[in-house]
């Protein structure tokens, strides 16, 4: 999937292991690596509820929560412009391609 960041700060986060390492410990940097390539190889939406992490939604169509370790959480919505919808309304997964990564939090802190 196309991978897209919330914001320049994030993007750069992501993309920058030691930007990562310097903002979170070992295993959470790693496991965003981890998650961050997983996303790029999947082909659609769909797939990456079958990927470690446990993907678990926020909300009605997202966002979805991606686990890096028992607090850390990667914050994800599909991103596709428009999302593909079916006529109930819902967002069809497997045909979203793109993914916009929106923050990497600590919802239990």
């Amino acid at each position: 999937m196309k991978l897209l960041f919330a914001t320049h700060d994030l993007r750069t986060l992501c993309n920058d292991d030691q930007a990562a390492s310097d903002s979170f410990d070992a295993t959470v940097a790693r496991r965003l690596r981890a998650r961050l390539d997983d996303l790029d190889a999947a082909a659609c939406f769909a797939v990456v509820a079958k990927l470690p992490g446990r993907l678990h939604p926020l909300g009605h169509d997202g966002p979805y929560a991606l686990n890096l370790t028992e607090t850390t959480e990667l914050i994800i919505e599909p991103a596709d412009e428009p999302l593909p919808r079916d006529r109930s309304g819902r967002v069809v997964l497997d045909q979203v391609t793109h993914v916009r990564v929106i923050s990497i939090r600590r919802p239990h802190a």
